[in-house]
């Protein structure tokens, strides 16, 4: 069976959303907030959440890259 992580589609998903999952343990730790104020999203990013977001974006996109991205 061929590893569906051979396809480049899902390969530039899975990257393009690596920010969005890096963004899970930040909003987790308080570090980035959402709200809805008339109509208008307010979005509040502290530091510590937007190098938690990147740092583990990085992460993931390294690792599906380190193993399949070389092919």
């Amino acid at each position: 069976m061929k590893n569906p992580l051979n396809n480049v589609y899902v390969r530039l998903t899975i990257y393009a959303l690596s920010l969005l999952i890096g963004a899970i343990p930040a909003a987790w730790a308080g570090w980035l907030t959402a709200e809805i104020v008339d109509g208008w999203l307010h979005i509040h990013v502290q530091i510590e959440g937007a190098m938690t977001a990147i740092t583990t974006a990085l992460g993931v996109s390294g690792g599906i890259f380190a193993k399949w991205g070389s092919k």
